[in-house]
């Protein structure tokens, strides 16, 4: 990793401008805005009318028209913390406007992402005419035939890219055709502004579309800036008992908690669908017993540290089958568990400064792949489709399938390409070096007023050079190290193969993110090192 410093500019200027302090106005200036981006960030504004997102009135109209003939709506979702959450919302709200309504997340193994012509039938038998997708259904085009068929009309609500004409449906609501203050929402973000059209605002709803969007690191940008920036506030005030039960830790709640203690939770049951139940989280969200709350926080809480130790084993058995001649891995094993593939895979692209495929099954094989530097995975197989059965992902990430039969052609076709191709591992992260006068309780706490960082916004890496007057301490068994003095402290997490490095050096930078921690009411300005050299 290599680091550059940013250019200090503009600072008087936004100090005088903003009426701030010189290291949030550092900060500020480092994320060089345009005025529309300086007004959201300083001046949010509130929620937009949810009937300004073209095509969503005449979504409403349909969902009331069902409620009048007494027409059962099945709301189709999906199983990682986007789709639970939006399925959650959406059951809530048609639930409140007296429409009747089930719901359906499909098993991830079993099923796979997405609508599919099985659910359909299912539909009809059970008396459904009208089915709502949720974070999915623009690549539904054989289940939107089978709907087609059998008499069902369905309604496409999706935040994922449409490539190509839309499969048969009547309505359609997307954050491309909303219009502009809604192009950033995910999939429960459109549900969030069906949910407010149909019974008005709702707190416990707000919350779970600020998790969301989190979880599926939407833009920060117009609505969603706003629902991430009023969810967060919502739960600081203590409201959404069942996502307050999901925390680790009591205390202020941010972006950072969220993403870190909320959404692997939220994702669990559908990573680990051989073991729980996707549907069962979303009752979970929506319900208001208290007592229903603290047992089910407990079990998903369980599942998730066992979700830990599997990923742990996994990439430790991942990494035995690595072969140092090949720039792009592809790692098989009949033991790997579907559900961690991705999770394995990101981390040791992140380990081996390479793409990673990480594949599971046994005739046939199922996976996922994460890229490395500035190899873009959609454009890297574009003329490998015919490989896999099935492809789909962004240019970092991406799930496929095809049969194992194929494995030695795919491994082939990935050397081929790497041989011809200059991908560049090397990448340069800018940061500001932390200046005299920088840490004080009250300029750290002014870094406030910028939140929520994010996705198109992300928080400031800072630069912070030892201080001689520094003293270490190990923690957890060796597993944690800490650096502190009156001024700072320094904690870096997880490293205990790098510690040996460290210990009784006086000559390291380190590079994170800064925050004030809290312990038996005394404040601290801490460093939270993602980096060391």
């Amino acid at each position: 990793m290599n680091y550059q410093a940013y250019e200090d500019k503009n600072i008087e200027e936004y100090q005088n401008r903003f009426q701030m302090g010189r290291l949030c106005a550092r900060v500020l200036a480092s994320h060089q805005l345009n005025e529309e981006q300086l007004q959201e960030v300083l001046n949010p504004p509130k929620l937009h009318n949810p009937f300004e997102a073209v095509g969503l009135k005449a979504v409403v109209d349909r969902l009331k028209a069902a409620r009048d003939n007494n027409e059962k709506v099945l709301i189709c979702g999906d199983y990682d913390a986007d789709g639970i959450c939006a399925t959650a919302i959406a059951y809530h709200a048609l639930s409140r406007a007296n429409i009747i309504c089930g719901y359906y997340i499909p098993n991830r193994f079993k099923e796979g992402y997405g609508l599919h012509p099985h659910t359909v039938e299912m539909a009809k038998e059970k008396g459904y005419t009208l089915l709502l997708t949720v974070d999915n259904g623009v690549k539904a085009y054989e289940a939107a035939e089978k709907a087609a068929e059998l008499g069902l009309e369905l309604i496409i609500t999706d935040h994922h890219t449409v490539e190509g004409k839309l499969p048969k449906c009547s309505l359609f609501l997307h954050p491309q055709k909303m219009g502009k203050p809604f192009e950033t929402l995910s999939g429960a973000g459109v549900a969030f502004e069906l949910s407010r059209a149909l019974i008005g605002e709702d707190e416990e709803m707000l919350i779970l579309a600020c998790v969301a969007a989190i979880g599926d690191v939407m833009p920060l940008w117009r609505e969603t800036r706003s629902i991430v920036r009023m969810g967060i506030a919502a739960l600081n005030r203590g409201k959404g008992m069942a996502i307050q039960k999901l925390a680790n830790q009591m205390g202020a709640w941010d972006e950072t908690k969220i993403s870190f203690q909320v959404v692997p939770k939220l994702n669990v049951t559908g990573r680990l669908a051989d073991m729980a139940n996707a549907n069962m989280t979303v009752r979970y969200l929506l319900s208001q017993n208290r007592d229903e709350i603290i047992k089910c926080s407990k079990q998903i809480g369980d599942l998730n540290e066992l979700r830990k130790i599997k990923s742990e084993e996994m990439t430790r058995k991942a990494m035995h089958l690595v072969d140092d001649q090949y720039l792009f891995q592809v790692l098989h094993d009949d033991s790997f568990h579907e559900g961690l593939t991705g999770l394995v895979a990101g981390k040791l692209a992140s380990q081996l400064k390479k793409p990673v495929m990480v594949l599971s099954g046994f005739e046939y094989l199922r996976g996922s792949i994460r890229s490395y530097g500035n190899l873009n995975l959609n454009e890297f197989f574009q003329d490998g489709q015919s490989l896999f059965d099935a492809y789909g992902g962004h240019p970092k990430a991406a799930g496929l399938g095809f049969d194992r039969a194929a494995l030695k052609q795919v491994q082939k076709f990935v050397n081929h390409k790497m041989d011809r191709l200059e991908v560049s591992d090397e990448e340069v992260r800018s940061y500001l070096p932390l200046q005299d006068g920088d840490l004080t309780l009250s300029q750290v706490q002014e870094l406030q007023r910028l939140k929520p960082f994010g996705e198109g916004f992300p928080p400031t890496l800072f630069a912070y050079r030892m201080k001689p007057d520094m003293k270490e301490k190990t923690m957890r068994e060796g597993k944690h190290i800490k650096w502190s003095n009156d001024q700072l402290e320094v904690v870096k997490f997880n490293c205990a193969d790098q510690i040996p490095l460290w210990k009784k050096r006086n000559d390291l930078i380190f590079y994170g993110t800064l925050s004030i921690s809290a312990f038996r009411g005394n404040q601290k300005i801490s460093l939270m090192a993602e980096d060391i050299q």
